[in-house]
């Protein structure tokens, strides 16, 4: 049995959705997946930074000796819930399994 736990505190409700909808349980304060050790790498393989980056830009005005000017600001998102996770496997039930 495996554990997939959420590193960061999830802040809002379209991150919160999408957890419980990923079959997240809050747990102790911290959002946890259980499942095998395979599913939860697949599941977190197709969330996390192995999915191709997504562009972010804005557009931010600043004055300048009384001048205005308009920089651009941009970071890659590889995430779009920009979650972290850690992944927790129980060796102990595997070593029993086996013996």
């Amino acid at each position: 049995m495996a554990k997939l736990f959420v590193v960061k505190p999830v802040l809002g409700n379209k991150k919160k959705a999408f957890l419980e909808a990923n079959g997240f349980t809050k747990q102790a304060g911290q959002w946890v997946k259980q499942g095998s050790e395979q599913e939860l790498k697949e599941f977190w393989d197709e969330v996390d930074v192995y999915k191709t980056p997504q562009a972010r830009f804005k557009q931010v005005k600043y004055e300048v000796g009384g001048m205005y000017k308009t920089k651009t600001q941009g970071k890659y998102v590889h995430n779009d819930m920009d979650l972290d996770f850690y992944l927790m496997v129980d060796k102990q039930e595997e070593v029993a399994l086996a013996a």
